[in-house]
């Protein structure tokens, strides 16, 4: 039995989504997971995620697929899970879906939002769960410098990082913005949305990092342009903080699901 799961979680506290190995087994996504089908008595599973978020990172739709050895009802798998889970990962829909579903591979585009506070103070309801800015930002440089990044397939070695894995630099940009947000409590926040085909290690961070540069005065509205086209890691901006950074959303091909519960 395939299951297709959909998960909300909170990054703070855990150290991404993959699963740690003996003896060092650090809080991960994945590893709780693993550890609330054991109690469920389903036995060993090995969840995949569309993507696979870093340590500190949060989700807001994270889609997983994962093979059971025992069929349940649905309710009884949406019901335990969440039992077992901490509160900080949510099972939030499930799913049954033939094998030709993989969470991962039959993915066609992920979508990212990178959350940032530009002021000196950071609330404190808002420790964790977003990127912090100190020093004023000129919105309007940055929106006019995101806007020049090209839509459609380029080489994104500029915002790479060292210990990428993908095969090739290439990504298919589908959309991005910039715009003002508030949290539930009225903070106001600077939203930085990206959508693409796939996406390589970091490399949204390295985007947030060389806009706030941009934001700062430290760069031009034509840098992250020319940052792109150089294809030099070490001439983008730093590494921006993993905290205001969460994966919002994955599509897939039309597929059919054998029931559903939520």
């Amino acid at each position: 039995m395939r299951l297709k799961l959909l998960l909300q979680y909170s990054g703070h506290g855990l150290y991404g989504w993959q699963a740690q190995a003996k003896p060092r087994k650090l809080p991960t996504v994945q590893g709780h997971l693993i550890d609330a089908f054991k109690k469920l008595k389903v036995g060993t599973v090995e969840p995949v995620a569309a993507g696979r978020t870093d340590a500190g990172v949060h989700a807001l739709a994270q889609t997983v697929h994962v093979d059971v050895p025992k069929r349940m009802e649905l309710i009884k798998y949406l019901g335990g899970l969440n039992r077992f889970l901490p509160h900080s990962i949510r099972v939030i829909r499930v799913a049954e879906v033939t094998e030709k579903f993989h969470a991962r591979f039959s993915a066609q585009n992920r979508s990212y939002r990178y959350l940032i506070y530009n002021g000196r103070n950071l609330p404190p309801h808002l420790k964790g769960h977003v990127g912090h800015a100190i020093k004023p930002l000129q919105f309007t440089d940055m929106q006019k410098a995101l806007a020049k990044l090209p839509l459609g397939e380029h080489d994104f070695s500029a915002f790479r990082d060292s210990e990428c894995q993908a095969v090739s630099p290439l990504c298919r940009i589908l959309s991005r913005k910039l715009t003002r947000v508030k949290d539930p409590l009225g903070t106001p926040l600077i939203a930085f949305d990206i959508s693409a085909d796939h996406f390589l290690h970091h490399m949204v961070r390295n985007i947030v990092g060389t806009l706030a540069e941009v934001g700062e005065g430290k760069r031009d509205t034509n840098n992250l342009l020319q940052v792109l086209k150089g294809k030099d890691r070490r001439a983008a901006g730093l590494n921006f903080s993993p905290d205001g950074l969460y994966f919002v959303g994955v599509s897939y091909p039309k597929h059919k699901e054998l029931g559903f519960i939520d």
